[in-house]
């Protein structure tokens, strides 16, 4: 699974491509203009956008990297870095957007274990511990990061399992930045036979096994009551996942105390997932919270589910086959 960095005029990108995205330097001007410049909707003047936004970015990650933070902390923390946690919380919902009908062949044959040309050339990047604060590494390591994550999701949003264990979307990307740094820094990654993004998948995927057996061990020992809520939370988060976007993002903050979540004001929510809210006003999120609350409790037919398959429904093909029917959620 590969992470690209999610321009401004997505909505506009959304509709073609006409040919190959060259690889970029990890640079923020040259990863603006690696944009494909024939995509519809793309002008000159959001990619000088993109290019600030990742001028922005670099320099929210020079400072996080000079106080010894976290990639995983910084990218909940929109107080301290805005940028790091918008294109965090963007890439991920990314993953649940529809794909346009036109844009279905080019990305039905993406798998899971794949790797891009432009996320390798970052991860081989990060064979080196050389210049650990220069702004271009910086942005290789948070793109890698980025795409070990999305890797993860996958694997966790496929089937019930890592959430009937409690496991949480905070579990994941720390386990991304843990093979992140178990990797970073060996000479292996450099080699020219060698695809560096793969092995960092491996790593991930190694972090992911172990925690799955310790929560599963540890749920041996707790009571019943206990079991059949996270089951029941394993339910309702499935379903919310096979929503249109938007209803998914504010259902889930709706139901935010059954799901033994944190319940942000619209406002918040509208700012953090900008992907999904940014074109609705507070009266129609109200809204379609109402309407899909109604909506869950009636036949899943009726449900705001997407009308195309998303990224995601793409690659849990690939990885589990068919999903599996998801039944009585609301309660």
């Amino acid at each position: 699974m590969t992470a690209a960095p999610p321009a401004r005029g997505c909505a506009g990108a959304q509709r073609g491509y006409t040919h190959r995205i060259p690889v970029p330097a990890p640079d923020p001007r040259i990863l603006a203009q690696s944009l494909p410049r024939t995509v519809v909707g793309i002008d000159e003047a959001e990619v000088r956008a993109f290019a600030d936004e990742l001028d922005d970015l670099a320099r929210e990650l020079v400072a996080l990297s000079r106080r010894g933070g976290s990639l995983a902390q910084a990218a909940v923390d929109d107080a301290t870095y805005p940028t790091v946690a918008t294109m965090h919380t963007a890439l991920r919902d990314a993953m649940l957007l529809e794909v346009p009908s036109d844009l279905l062949p080019l990305v039905s044959g993406a798998s899971t274990a794949g790797t891009g040309p432009a996320v390798d050339a970052m991860a081989r990047s990060l064979a080196t511990s050389d210049s650990p604060h220069a702004p271009p590494r910086l942005l290789a390591r948070f793109f890698v990061y980025e795409a070990i994550r999305l890797r993860l999701l996958v694997a966790a949003w496929a089937a019930p399992a890592f959430d009937m264990v409690g496991g949480t979307e905070a579990d994941i990307d720390a386990m991304a930045e843990r093979a992140l740094e178990l990797l970073e820094g060996e000479a292996a990654l450099g080699a020219d036979d060698v695809r560096p993004l793969l092995l960092f998948h491996a790593a991930a995927a190694m972090l992911f096994a172990r925690y799955m057996s310790d929560r599963a061990e540890a749920l041996r020992h707790v009571g019943e009551d206990l079991r059949e809520e996270l089951r029941m939370q394993a339910r309702l988060k499935t379903a919310l996942r096979s929503l249109r976007l938007p209803e998914s993002v504010l259902l889930e903050n709706a139901l935010a105390d059954l799901l033994g979540q944190t319940r942000r004001d619209l406002s918040t929510l509208k700012r953090r997932h900008a992907l999904a809210l940014s074109d609705l006003s507070r009266q129609a999120m109200d809204q379609r919270v109402s309407r899909s609350r109604r909506a869950l409790r009636a036949d899943p037919a009726r449900w705001p589910t997407r009308r195309s398959p998303a990224l995601f429904d793409i690659l849990r093909r690939t990885l589990a086959g068919p999903p599996e029917p998801v039944a009585d959620v609301a309660g």
